[in-house]
């Protein structure tokens, strides 16, 4: 059984997977965001569920927004080389993505392609989590803000 911050969570983080569902078992509380939602109004408490159904549509919003050009990631690779890649991918030069102190780096954040970075925060009870820029320009995909990596390579984003 999940809470509804950590399905908002695997919401949020399906939005960049090429197949995005929610699962669940048979025995488990029922993980739909309605279903948080109904919870919440039958406990009094309508903010919970509420949340977690505006950032499910969000996230589903930022999904279908860019699924055409997700979508040709893949038809560009012709099933050779991956569309998810770590960092050192694509920035073999930043030593800092090889230190063992590090690894969330690597084996946390992916790039979709080459141009999309992911951050995903899976963590219970955190509101922002550190972020690692490798030296390129960067853009906030929500405000259009640009991230300077040289003055602040590891960065701390709201999630």
């Amino acid at each position: 059984s999940t809470t509804p911050e950590m399905c908002t969570r695997w919401y949020q983080l399906g939005a960049f997977s090429p197949f995005a569902r929610n699962h669940n078992v048979d025995n488990a509380v029922d993980q739909e965001p309605w279903a948080f939602y109904e919870k919440a109004r039958n406990d009094n408490d309508k903010n919970s569920g509420k949340t977690l159904i505006d950032s499910a549509r969000d996230s589903m919003k930022l999904r279908y927004s860019i699924l055409k050009w997700y979508y040709s990631l893949f038809l560009a690779q012709r099933g050779i080389g991956g569309v998810f890649k770590p960092l050192s991918f694509e920035f073999p030069d930043e030593e800092i993505l090889y230190k063992k102190e590090h690894n969330q780096y690597n084996e946390e954040q992916f790039l979709l392609g080459s141009g999309l970075m992911v951050i995903p925060g899976l963590e219970k009870g955190r509101e922002s989590k550190k972020g690692y820029f490798p030296k390129a320009t960067w853009f906030d995909y929500f405000n259009g803000g640009m991230i300077m990596p040289k003055a602040e390579p590891q960065r701390e984003i709201t999630i």
